[in-house]
């Protein structure tokens, strides 16, 4: 019930989910606060994920394809922060002056491969193996990764249909009982899952 209501009332800005929100006294949309009213994307990756945890798949899928937005309207470079209203590289207002927005920010690339590792093909990394709880939404033609390495193996990973209940799942055209990749293969192999909403 809590999940469910802070889902459904969290503030969203036209970019996504900011780290504090309203502005403080002293900022605004023009003159936006460092810490303040803008979008980081290392926490974008973190609210995508919940939300794809708990089912809301199109606030999942919003914030990831908000994130990919800003990133390929930079020619596929992550910035440090964005403005939360126009998606442009904004560093935000502090102790007096205007910071840049910094430039090859990894924390940024890395809050996004946590939306798609985690978020979109659900990878739980456990003692016993890889399992896989994935959100793929409405409408996507499926979604791919290829030549994941995970322990001693290269996994290609295909999702197929739309949703978060596992219908089916293969291991190197076998069908599984459950999605689960096992800790102890060694080699390339092969997982496709199919998927019902």
């Amino acid at each position: 019930a809590q999940t469910r209501r802070i889902l459904q009332t969290v503030h969203l800005q036209p970019k996504g989910i900011v780290c504090v929100w309203p502005h403080f006294a002293r900022f605004s949309d023009e003159r936006p606060g460092r810490h303040n009213v803008l979008v980081w994307p290392m926490a974008s990756g973190m609210w995508a994920h919940a939300a794809a945890r708990a089912g809301a798949i199109g606030l999942f899928e919003k914030e990831l394809a908000t994130v990919a937005a800003m990133a390929n309207a930079s020619q596929g470079i992550f910035y440090e922060i964005y403005h939360s209203v126009t998606g442009q590289p904004e560093g935000g207002w502090q102790v007096g002056r205007r910071w840049t927005s910094c430039i090859h920010q990894t924390w940024s690339a890395t809050g996004y491969l946590r939306m798609v590792f985690h978020g979109l093909f659900g990878l739980d990394f456990e003692r016993e193996g890889l399992r896989l709880a994935p959100s793929l939404p409405r409408g996507w033609a499926g979604a791919q990764l290829t030549r994941l390495p995970y322990r001693l193996m290269t996994l290609d990973v295909r999702l197929r249909g739309e949703g978060r209940r596992v219908a089916r799942c293969e291991l190197d055209g076998k069908r599984q009982g459950s999605a689960r990749v096992p800790a102890h293969l060694t080699g390339h192999h092969q997982v496709v899952l199919d998927l019902k909403a």
